[in-house]
């Protein structure tokens, strides 16, 4: 508790004893600490008494006893004054000197927390000030060092919190390094995500099933269309100020499906020679193949500005092309001899190219790509033989890496409307010509099932196209 006696404007002028009796005066204030000793002995059991020749109480006041009587003002007798913006402290911050209604603790940072016991935390013993305390909302001094006490630690730690060893204690995250080095870098990251909608053309030319009536080619290979596929496409760049980028990019689309049956006809229909996994059956009742497959392709790209419009690229990709062919064939007797043949062809490489700006109006940009490359094919194959009649259940594996050398060449044009400033529609073609592939309709020829046991080499000599539309976004940041 603080208590305070004022001497007011009022009181000067109404009485003259302060002038003409000095004596009286000091009596007058010897009676007011004593009174004011006595409120605070009564309220606070651990307050001492102040005694008159005390050189400077808590408070910093000196002996009302010892004041000069030619003073023109009295000294405020006040126990624990509060801070005031006199001390050194923020207008926000300051109590009035006749009140501890409002202790600094109650309304502090937290970079500088009050007295533990939530008392004041300044002490007017201090004399030195802090630099870079008052930033903190801390006390602006620090003391002698004798009795500092919390005030001086405070101030001393307030002022490593603000300027010393601790002023970066709170490190931006990695996130934020990131953005900062993006910022100042002047680089630019742009992301893609397309939709497509692609066809596949049929597998290569290969009698399947002749007609032993007419003697020609009912059922070929090349006559097995395949359904659309539809898959994403996601790519990232990073472009530089100077135009040069990285790239990275990743589609897939699967399930290409293709489907053809011959109609019924009692044994009107032969297995095309040389026949199919070694064998030859003749006088088929019907037949009928599934074709599926699916593609998928990662690549790594760095692109160099020659100019304007164009930029050249290099870099590493990886393509998957799976393909699956199950041909089934119905006798006279009912039962159903099944020829499958499951290729993975895994293509490694490293491919060159450019890109050019083709186009440049106010609401339309017209981009296209060509790119090409000689890869490494791994090449893993299984085969089945199932002839109930003759009671052959036969599987067959087959690998080798490298099998071939392939080749994968890509052409896109894509348009681009321009939605915001930093949002793009992209809309356009998309094609892929792959070379070297095994196929499993190829391998029909070249593996032997009914042999005991079983023998194959792979072909390699297939390929295919892999065509269509894409539609998608782009954004920038």
């Amino acid at each position: 508790m603080l208590v305070s006696f004022k001497w007011t404007q009022a009181g000067r002028r109404g009485s003259r004893i302060s002038k003409q009796a000095p004596v009286a005066r000091k009596l007058l204030a010897g009676l007011t600490l004593t009174a004011a000793s006595a409120v605070r002995l009564a309220t606070d059991p651990t307050a001492h008494a102040a005694s008159f020749d005390e050189p400077a109480d808590a408070g910093g006041t000196t002996s009302v006893l010892l004041h000069d009587p030619l003073d023109r003002e009295p000294a405020v007798v006040a126990l624990n004054p509060a801070p005031t913006v006199a001390d050194g402290l923020p207008a926000d911050e300051a109590s009035p000197a006749d009140s501890d209604t409002a202790p600094h603790a109650a309304d502090d940072s937290s970079d500088c927390p009050g007295c533990p016991d939530g008392s004041s935390i300044f002490s007017t013993s201090c004399t030195a000030a802090v630099d870079g305390a008052e930033a903190c909302g801390c006390p602006a001094c620090s003391g002698d060092g004798s009795d500092a006490g919390l005030v001086g630690t405070l101030g001393d730690w307030c002022h490593a919190r603000c300027s010393g060893p601790l002023a970066d204690c709170d490190p931006p995250g990695l996130f934020q390094r990131l953005a900062a080095h993006h910022k100042q870098s002047g680089a630019c990251w742009t992301g893609r995500a397309d939709a497509l909608l692609l066809w596949r053309n049929a597998p290569p030319s290969q009698a399947l099933i002749t007609d032993n009536v007419a003697g020609i080619t009912a059922l070929d290979a090349n006559d097995v269309n395949s359904v659309p596929a539809a898959g994403p496409r996601f790519s990232l760049f990073r472009t530089d100020a100077c135009g040069n980028a990285w790239e990275v990019t990743y589609l897939r689309a699967f399930n290409f499906r293709g489907q053809r049956t011959l109609p019924a006809t009692l044994q009107g229909y032969d297995i095309a020679p040389p026949g199919i996994f070694g064998d030859q059956e003749t006088q088929l009742d019907g037949a009928s193949i599934n074709l599926g497959s699916g593609i998928q392709s990662f690549e790594l790209n760095r692109y160099h500005k020659v100019c304007h419009n164009i930029r050249l690229l290099g870099g590493f990709r990886w393509v998957e092309w799976r393909e699956s062919a199950t041909l089934t064939t119905n006798l006279p007797t009912g039962d159903t001899d099944i020829y499958q043949s499951n290729i993975y062809n895994s293509l490694y490489g490293g491919q060159i190219g450019f890109d050019a700006n083709v186009l440049t109006t106010k609401w339309l940009r017209v981009e296209s790509v060509m790119k090409g490359g000689a890869y490494g094919n791994n090449v893993a194959a299984n085969s089945l033989l199932v002839k109930p009649n003759a009671g052959i259940d036969q599987p067959f594996g087959l690998s080798q890496s490298p099998a071939s050398c392939a080749f994968v060449g890509e052409l896109g044009f894509t348009g681009v409307i321009p939605i915001t400033c930093c949002l793009d529609l992209r809309f356009g073609y998309f094609g892929m010509w792959l070379q070297g592939l095994a196929q499993p309709t190829r391998q029909f020829l070249t593996q032997d099932l009914v042999s005991v046991p079983p023998t194959g080499t792979l072909d390699t000599k297939g390929g295919t196209v892999v065509q269509g539309v894409s539609l998608g976004l782009e954004g920038r940041w």
